[in-house]
């Protein structure tokens, strides 16, 4: 009785879902390798934006560039008269010049000024 009882709670599942877990983790690996392969259409440029008047300027980019397909990564940092940012993205997805068309496409929540993207 303890055997029928041992098989049916512990063995019955393994069987009965052990191929699917395998599946599972095989279409994982695949998903990863064809992850590191994309790796090498990732480009990363630098760019400032001037025309920002606040802070909430910064969280519209930000906003815009994680909506934006194809940006994997960003990060900006104040300097002086502008904000430098530096984008990581998938130059199969989108382009940078569709970057910096969406970027000065935005304008200041202070002003109705469109920002000015200045390339480095």
């Amino acid at each position: 009785m303890n055997r029928i009882l041992f098989f049916i709670l512990v063995l019955s599942p393994i069987f009965l879902f052990g191929k699917n877990l395998e599946l599972n983790q095989s279409s994982n690996i695949i998903d990863q390798k064809s992850k590191c392969q994309n790796i090498t259409d990732n480009t990363t440029v630098k760019f400032k934006v001037k025309g920002l008047r606040c802070s909430n300027d910064i969280g519209i980019i930000k906003k815009t560039l994680n909506e934006l397909n194809g940006v994997i990564d960003y990060k900006n940092e104040n300097v002086k008269h502008a904000t430098s940012f530096i984008v990581i993205y998938n130059k199969k997805e989108v382009s940078i010049e569709e970057i910096y068309s969406t970027i000065e496409s935005l304008r200041s929540c202070c002003s109705k000024d469109n920002f000015i993207v200045i390339k480095e």
